[in-house]
């Protein structure tokens, strides 16, 4: 401690009362476990019936594709209106729903008219899902700005994320800049496009948040959280960017804050599904082993979709992380451990309807 410098040490009274996420008297908990036979433990001993070992964790993990306990609170019948925001996985997720003949509002096909700047095949991506990928959120930060602009309906000819990086460069620095045009017309007519989509938030029955890092880049000179890193569009002045690790109050808060859009703006009886991306980090800026940062990111992420779907009715979490981290990693992954496999999507797709979906 700084010398001179006292902190005053807080009184068990003055700390603010936690509250459990959960609180079951004994009876209910009970019952809780025995009737959740075939789901609620790990492990069975062995001298125990072959039959009911096979119901422990311990055995079900050992098939390819993980198959968790669901509990959809609502269903969806496929004619109604789903928006997706989130990271990369939420385009394989509008994809494959886009193709079963449901309404997407946020569905990006508009930008594989623009060229990129690199070939798809750079990424590792998916040519169309990269093209797409424009309107990646990564963090939390940057889908509640998107959708406070999206409600107050932000003109493009003054939209605070589009910046001049350099002399006639320009950026949208909420946006994923891989498309070919930095002129202010280009980044203005994609920001447009951006505009109409992130509004869809507002008409559509179904909300997917699919939330993916809790690392970040900050521009200090307007306040936007970037969606692209400084290094990545070679600004001339990096000292305006700050990069920002998310706490969980972070992200609780921005979770309440996206349902207080959607209860102003959104529509009457709208529904959320809650997700957690399992694609991890590229690469982490805090000097950090980016395996260790990437734990950090996901614990989080999945703590605040935790408490935010138990207090909020609306809210469904779908265990779509769990899937791809608890089956065999040869069916999941491309060859980067980075990007999950298109047929381990249709496996977490085919849950979601199995689930959900409704006739």
């Amino acid at each position: 401690m700084t010398p001179g410098i006292h902190r005053p040490i807080m009184r068990p009274s003055a700390r603010k009362k936690q509250m459990p996420l959960l609180s079951l008297p004994y009876t209910e908990a009970e019952a809780r476990l025995r009737g959740n036979r075939e789901h609620g433990r790990w492990w069975f001993a062995d001298h125990l019936a072959p039959e009911l070992r096979a119901l422990g964790a311990s055995e079900r993990l050992k098939e390819p594709v993980f198959a968790p306990l669901i509990k959809p609170s609502f269903s969806f019948t496929g004619r109604e209106t789903l928006f997706t925001i989130g990271s990369c996985f939420a385009r394989e997720i509008e994809e494959a729903m886009n193709a079963d003949g449901i309404d997407v509002s946020s569905h990006p096909e508009i930008f594989n008219q623009w060229e990129p700047k690199v070939p798809a095949a750079v990424s590792g991506t998916d040519e169309r899902i990269y093209r797409m990928g424009v309107v990646n959120k990564y963090t939390i930060r940057t889908m509640v700005e998107e959708l406070r602009w999206a409600a107050q309906a932000a003109p493009v000819e003054d939209h605070p994320a589009i910046q001049e990086i350099a002399s006639g460069r320009f950026v949208d620095l909420a946006a994923h800049n891989i498309l070919a045009g930095e002129d202010k017309a280009s980044v203005q007519r994609r920001r447009q496009e951006i505009n109409r989509l992130m509004r869809g938030a507002y008409t559509s029955d179904l909300i997917v948040v699919t939330l993916g890092l809790a690392e970040g880049w900050r521009d200090t000179e307007t306040g936007i959280s970037l969606v692209d890193s400084p290094i990545s569009f070679k600004s001339e002045n990096t000292g305006r960017y700050v990069l920002d690790v998310l706490s969980y109050a972070d992200h609780i808060n921005g979770l309440r804050e996206i349902a207080a859009l959607l209860n102003a703006h959104g529509k009457p009886g709208w529904r959320m599904l809650l997700t957690v991306s399992p694609v991890p980090f590229l690469a982490s800026y805090t000097g950090d082993d980016v395996i260790i940062a990437n734990s950090y990111s996901k614990a989080v992420l999945r703590a605040a979709a935790e408490e935010f779907a138990r207090e909020n009715e609306r809210v469904d979490y779908f265990p779509s992380f769990e899937m791809a981290n608890y089956s065999d990693p040869a069916l999941v992954w491309e060859s980067d451990r980075r990007h999950v496999t298109r047929p381990f999507v249709g496996e977490i797709i085919s849950a979601f309807k199995q689930a959900y979906l409704k006739s």
